[in-house]
């Protein structure tokens, strides 16, 4: 195209666009903490705290020209039931649709962390240093992760967990170096001399996911895994994602997710896909009740562990050799479940997180 020259829109419309709000702010969060230390004895020093922050205008994104649903709505004429397509001066020459979606970047999002931190720790003595920290904790907010609103019309209902929501963590460290031989003299004390042991172990109550919806079942446009199904009732249940009988045909099941991946999930005994398909004839055009990030996955259970053996060389010098275990007992870290109701493998779990790794290293002082 030269330049000055006009260019055909028609050929490419509809035409997306990411815009700025015009009233874009900039996001600032508040902290507040109060904590309290206390020494017990000569070696421990016991933390217990209360930590806290408050986020304001923070980044969102919000399609503000969603579809319209009424009679005769299908996922085919989405673009044609849009809201600034309706009435446009240009819309004839567009073939009715000149827009499709607009993602607006604005920020009205807020967020919400609350915990308490206890923590005790030794210093070290005698050969051995620990630390013990526990952490429960609550993160709400209503746009982490940084995806479109599930619902255009209101974002009031994307109000929920943070992505990042850990209710409970507990870490303790360990570093232990044996008391005998230390001066590592003669023969015998090269060789049991200089040993060690040290360790991380971690408890973790699971991450959030979603139970979502992966077409537009709401017929508003939106996009795909952003929607949620209908809450039906009942208490979740949860099982040993070991198991390969808990539900019958879905091992490593983390929630009965029977019915997945058909078009109602008639069968399941929690949700339900709204509508048959993605047709106001079908029932659709609206959207599910179920809220965003109600759900936790498997929680962590894991320790690193290290053996080492330090030579001493010279006063100046010295040699070390570790060999490091992590995830020492190889127990297995599952991580989150399907949650999407359209798959077949809804409610299991098919991803875990890294065996058990161990590598070995040399360190030379001086």
């Amino acid at each position: 195209m030269a330049k000055g020259g006009s260019f055909d829109f028609t050929q490419i419309a509809p035409i997306g666009l990411t815009i700025m709000d015009p009233n874009f702010a900039t996001p600032y969060a508040q902290q507040y903490s109060l904590q309290l230390q206390y020494q017990l004895g000569k070696d421990w020093l016991v933390d217990v705290g209360y930590i806290g922050s408050n986020g304001v205008k923070l980044l969102n994104r919000r399609d503000i020209n969603p579809a319209i649903a009424g009679p005769g709505a299908t996922t085919g004429n989405t673009d044609a039931r849009r809201i600034f397509n309706q009435d446009h001066p240009e819309a004839e020459k567009y073939g009715g649709t000149p827009l499709a979606d607009i993602t607006s970047q604005l920020t009205d999002a807020n967020s919400n962390y609350n915990s308490l931190q206890v923590s005790a720790t030794k210093r070290f003595s005698r050969g051995l240093q620990m630390t013990h920290a526990y952490t429960w904790a609550h993160a709400i907010d209503s746009a982490s992760g940084l995806r479109v609103a599930s619902n255009p019309f209101d974002s009031r209902l994307d109000r929920g967990n943070s992505e990042q929501d850990v209710r409970h963590r507990y870490v303790a460290t360990f570093i232990y170096e044996f008391p005998w031989m230390k001066d590592q003299k003669g023969a015998l004390g090269r060789i049991l001399g200089g040993w060690g042991v040290s360790g991380i172990t971690t408890f973790q109550t699971g991450l959030v996911f979603n139970v979502s919806e992966s077409s537009d079942r709401c017929l508003c446009g939106g996009g795909s895994g952003n929607q949620r199904p209908d809450y039906v009732g009942g208490n979740i249940v949860f099982y040993d994602p070991r198991s390969t009988s808990a539900v019958s045909g879905k091992p490593n099941s983390w929630f009965d997710g029977t019915g997945g991946g058909t078009a109602v999930a008639d069968t399941n005994p929690y949700f339900r896909r709204v509508g048959t398909a993605a047709s106001w004839a079908r029932g659709a055009g609206r959207f599910g009740n179920f809220g965003r990030f109600v759900l936790h996955g498997p929680g962590l259970n894991n320790w690193d562990l290290a053996v080492f053996k330090r030579f001493r060389i010279t006063e100046a010098h010295g040699l070390e050799f570790r060999t490091e275990f992590f995830n020492g007992f190889n127990h297995t870290q599952f991580l989150n479940p399907n949650g999407s109701i359209a798959s077949v493998n809804f409610g299991r779990i098919t991803t875990t997180r890294e065996p058990r790794i161990i590598q070995m290293a040399l360190r030379y002082t001086f």
